[in-house]
């Protein structure tokens, strides 16, 4: 009768082991599934575009890794990569640009740069119209007729997504059941059934919401983005996922909660001007753009990507406008004669440090491929734009970094900012590019060596060896070349030998020789032009021979140092 019993339980416990293998092997079968989905969709549409990150520890050179799935919001210099989901275009990270009634989870900084920002529904609409008028009059309590697709929140040709764009997504996506998994990103969720196989890339991150009494809560647990379709004067639909098996929902809640933001690209790509004097919220100061300064970019004539310092593993940003690839962001390495401003760490997150001449031209403050601009490479950059303070500034993300007295003392937070080049005036000076708030335009100046002013570094010239010469004597690729008022600029930052010659027909010419300890370049004057001048800049000796070329027009002549009193900086 015992054994009788013993088998009936060894068989009970065998058929429950068996039950539990079948579940699991149907749950890994769904996840081998979706990727072989993936892999299909892969080999059929060339339009699927996902973001491949490289664990190398070497430097990714942008210009070999330009992020065709990026959008730039020119706004506050933030770039989002974008996923491309059956028809719809999508951001791929939470949106994070600061606004009133916007807020980072728990008040941490850290958190916004990771889950991006959570708004009410009204700031997510952008209510009070500054960018659109949409959703003007949308909020807590007011029922409202928005104007589909609303801009809101989101950058320039991007809109909030109505519940109805969510439902193509989720169907897209294989529906309610295999969406829940393949939308979630495949690390950071609580629970067995928490992280995603994000085969899509949306990866969507547990970054939970802000409450209507201002309590934060679902963090690692839930995801949630607020949709434009309003579902009564109080309540709003949204869309939610959690850590549970299955659990993605199309919800509403209270419009005063904060939940995250996901933009949708526009169908037809129309931009909307900010409405006059309209004030726009940056992490570090308030910019004040008019209508008038509004740019309107074309995006077929700047690429945007990053790179990462394998020195210290920092990912800095790039935008490549013309022939030239820059840092969108300012140089944060630290190294002997540079300070964050006010010496508070907080500032160089926010603002990266500030470096002395002597700190920012030595050989080893720029990544690896790049290099400290000279006067000359800001003056290119200059005239590839009409305007450098108002496009360029938001082009390169320029932040009112403020600066360093020569007596260590700080100023001009929320003022302005100043960048090195690499140029000298004369043993005490060197030449800045000046980005001052209280000017129409910005300029290269020059200051003394021993303040501290941010870096912005640039990619150095790949150049190719001619098969017949080391020298290369004409190449796109190898130079950069930009003509103006019958002057020709030639530089390069690579270890060939590079030569050119100006126009013949010139009246009159410059001719610029800017080097390194190991690079050349070479150029020679037109045999017809009435008159020249040499400069030659050298970061190894320091030596400048005359300095009548590098400034161009009355805005960038040179100024004593006693002229340099604290309102001519910033």
């Amino acid at each position: 009768m015992r054994d009788e019993r013993r088998r009936a339980v060894y068989f009970s416990l065998f058929i429950f082991s068996l039950l539990i293998l079948t579940a699991c092997t149907d749950y890994e079968s769904m996840i081998v599934d979706d990727y072989g989905v993936w892999l299909a969709e892969q080999a059929k549409s060339s339009e699927f575009v996902k973001t491949v990150s490289s664990s190398s520890s070497s430097p990714k050179s942008s210009s070999s890794n330009i992020y065709s799935d990026s959008v730039y919001d020119f706004r506050d210099g933030n770039f989002y990569n974008i996923v491309k989901i059956g028809t719809q275009t999508w951001m791929a990270e939470n949106l994070s640009f600061q606004t009133e009634n916007s807020y980072c989870y728990d008040y941490r900084t850290d958190y916004c740069n990771k889950y991006g920002r959570l708004y009410t529904w009204a700031a997510a609409m952008d209510s009070v119209g500054s960018w659109g008028t949409g959703g003007e009059n949308c909020g807590y309590a007011l029922k409202c007729s928005p104007d589909y697709p609303v801009r809101g929140i989101c950058p320039s040709g991007w809109h909030l997504p109505t519940k109805a764009e969510f439902d193509t997504l989720i169907s897209s996506a294989g529906g309610q059941t295999k969406a829940f998994l393949r939308l979630k990103s495949t690390t950071g969720w609580n629970g067995p059934n928490g992280d995603g196989t994000d085969i899509y890339a949306f990866k969507a991150l547990p970054s939970g919401y802000r409450g209507q009494m201002g309590e934060y809560s679902g963090l690692l647990n839930g995801a949630y983005f607020w949709s434009s379709t309003e579902e009564s004067a109080d309540d709003a639909i949204y869309i939610f996922l959690g850590n549970y098996a299955g659990d993605l929902k199309i919800k509403n809640q209270r419009k005063d909660y904060a939940f995250s933001v996901r933009c949708v690209k526009d169908k037809e790509y129309v931009d909307v001007v900010p409405t006059s004097s309209t004030t726009i919220l940056s992490s570090s100061s308030l910019l004040k753009i008019s209508s008038s300064s509004v740019i309107f970019f074309d995006s077929t004539k700047f690429k945007v990507g990053s790179f990462i310092d394998s020195r210290d593993g920092r990912t800095y940003k790039t935008i490549k406008i013309g022939s030239q690839n820059w840092m969108a962001e300012n140089l944060n390495y630290t190294t002997t004669n540079s300070v964050c401003f006010n010496k508070d760490a907080s500032n160089c997150t926010k603002y990266g440090r500030l470096y002395t001449w002597a700190a920012a031209n030595g050989a080893k403050v720029c990544p690896n491929g790049w290099h400290l601009p000279s006067s000359t490479e800001w003056e290119i950059l200059l005239a590839k734009i009409d305007s450098l303070f108002a496009s360029g500034r938001s082009l390169l993300a320029v932040l009112s970094a403020g600066g360093m007295y020569d007596n260590g003392n700080f100023f001009g937070e929320g003022m302005g900012s100043g960048f090195w080049t690499s140029s000298l005036l004369d043993e005490t000076n060197a030449y800045y590019m000046n980005f001052f708030d209280g000017e129409d335009d910005a300029y290269v100046d020059n200051i003394n060596k021993k303040y501290g002013l941010s870096v912005r570094c640039i990619e150095n010239v790949v150049e190719t060896k001619s098969s017949s010469s080391s020298a290369i004597k004409s190449s796109s690729s190898s130079k950069t070349v930009i003509s103006s008022s019958s002057s020709k600029v030639v530089e390069s930052s690579s270890s060939n030998k590079v030569e050119s010659s100006s126009s013949p027909k010139s009246s009159s010419s410059s001719k610029t020789t800017e080097s390194s300890s190991s690079n050349k370049v070479e150029s020679s004057s037109s045999p017809k032009s009435s008159s020249s001048s040499k400069t030659t800049e050298s970061s190894s000796s320091n030596k400048v021979e005359s300095s009548s070329s590098v400034m161009s027009s009355s805005s960038r002549d040179a100024k004593s140092t006693e002229e340099q009193s604290s309102s001519s900086l910033f």
